[in-house]
């Protein structure tokens, strides 16, 4: 990641840059309430099901796009032994492509060489620094 990202940090930034949003509306100041605002806000993701799960698949393919070094063991850690890139399964390819729409990637030539946006690498943090990846309704 290109930065040190905090609680606070990412709180601030979503209430200065979407003050209209219910995260900043509500005054919500929890590490789940963060991850709910990208969940609900910006993927736009509905809470029924088992969003745990959803939200287990999007840090893996965040993490996949955290750098370019390892990108394809990354892949493989992640995915199974014959997903090298998004292009080796196609519902990765559709959540690269929701990560995308979300604002939370950006890519040039291929959705394959995406890398993580400020607001995606505040999604991958929370993610990893949460032990248990329950979404506050």
């Amino acid at each position: 990641m290109n930065r040190n990202w905090d609680l606070e940090t990412i709180r601030n930034y979503i209430v200065k840059k979407y003050p209209e949003s219910c995260f900043a509306l509500n005054k919500e100041t929890e590490h789940e309430d963060c991850i709910g605002f990208f969940y609900y806000e910006k993927l736009k993701w509905c809470g029924c099901g088992r969003p745990e799960d959803a939200l287990e698949a999007v840090r893996k393919l965040l993490k996949c796009h955290e750098n370019f070094d390892d990108r394809e063991e990354r892949f493989k850690q992640n995915f199974g032994e014959g997903v090298k890139s998004v292009y080796d399964n196609e519902l990765l390819l559709c959540l690269a492509y929701t990560l995308d729409a979300a604002g939370l990637t950006e890519h040039g030539g291929g959705i394959g060489g995406a890398w993580l946006t400020d607001e995606g690498e505040m999604l991958l943090w929370l993610l990893e620094n949460k032990p248990d990846l329950e979404v506050s309704e």
